[in-house]
């Protein structure tokens, strides 16, 4: 279960095209000369697929052995995950929503910006880190974990 790269976009009436707020990618999983396009492949998939989703409205697509994980809020705020297809969705969809909570909380400009990944935003960075094992990050998943290690003995 591999979380790859946390995406916050805005996207409204007054931008043609989404615009990435701030990204955190986990690339050390890949090789140096392949990070790049991963990243920009998360960028993009990004981009295009919060301009697919209407406002308030959730999904995840997949795309070869990646799942992308979108939520767009009525705001214009909208976030991407992109992970393994290992990764559960129900924990993907939480940090993201936390994630636009503290967003909106702590970076008071994100209406008017128009230039990409023009915001640093550090619990993002540090999310991606603790979000990567799911059962030590969500109590449910935890819960889960362990009922499943009881009936296996």
């Amino acid at each position: 279960m591999k979380i790859i790269a946390i995406t916050m976009l805005r996207y409204g009436a007054d931008v043609k095209e989404p615009v990435i707020l701030s990204q955190s990618c986990d690339l050390s999983s890949f090789g140096f000369f392949q990070r790049q396009g991963i990243k920009e492949m998360a960028s993009f998939f990004s981009k295009t697929i919060v301009k697919r989703t209407s406002p308030g409205q959730r999904q995840t697509v997949v795309h070869e052995d990646y799942n992308v994980h979108v939520y767009v809020r009525h705001d214009g705020l909208a976030a991407t995950l992109t992970a393994d297809m290992e990764y559960p969705m129900r924990v993907a969809f939480v940090l993201l929503m936390n994630m636009m909570d503290q967003y909106t909380d702590q970076v008071s400009n994100w209406k008017t910006e128009t230039k990409d990944e023009s915001i640093v935003f550090e619990p993002m960075n540090q999310a991606i880190l603790e979000y990567q094992d799911p059962a030590k990050a969500d109590k449910i998943t935890k819960i889960q974990k362990d009922l499943d290690d009881t009936t296996e003995v």
